[in-house]
């Protein structure tokens, strides 16, 4: 694995929220990496939440978008109440 890529992963805020069984497989992907076919990379990170797909898939919030959220949540509240 790219060393920028290990670099990028460890300075997302999903990693975080890994587990030991998470660090294992994500230390698994760096040494594996190179023997490994794209298909078998790919599925790894989306499970390790590494990807759009993955953070998507895990149904992963920054604090950003978790704060739009609950405004948005607090927008429809105040439709709902004004009908």
């Amino acid at each position: 694995m790219p060393r920028w890529m290990w670099e990028g992963f460890a300075r997302d805020p999903v990693t975080t929220q890994y587990t030991e069984a998470d660090v294992t497989t994500l230390r698994y992907l760096a040494t594996e990496w190179e023997p490994m076919a794209h298909s078998e990379r790919r599925m790894l990170m989306d499970r390790l939440g590494l990807s759009a797909k993955g953070r998507r898939d895990l149904r992963w919030r920054t604090q950003l978008e978790a704060e739009q959220q609950r405004e948005a949540a607090a927008k429809i509240r105040k439709l709902r109440v004004a009908s």
